[in-house]
């Protein structure tokens, strides 16, 4: 039973804010997995344009900026 661990926000028509409610230290996934595909070439995954971290109490990511993708599934549904 997969649950909800974070909040979206879409900004107009071009932008969409993923706010992580769960905060782990490190980077988080949802960060670090479009931004090595990105890196390599991938134009299916939105590369992220900014993101928000903290470094106290430890380094974590709080959310990342992408570009919206209009008509974009997320790959479970």
């Amino acid at each position: 039973d997969a649950e909800q661990s974070n909040s979206s926000l879409i900004y107009g028509d071009e932008f969409i804010l993923k706010l992580f409610r769960r905060i782990q230290p490190g980077v988080n996934p949802d960060l670090e997995v479009p931004d090595a595909l990105a890196r390599q070439g991938c134009g299916r995954v939105p590369a992220p344009v900014a993101w928000m971290r903290t470094t106290h109490p430890y380094g974590a990511t709080l959310g990342v900026l992408q570009p919206f993708l209009h008509g974009a599934s997320d790959g479970w549904t």
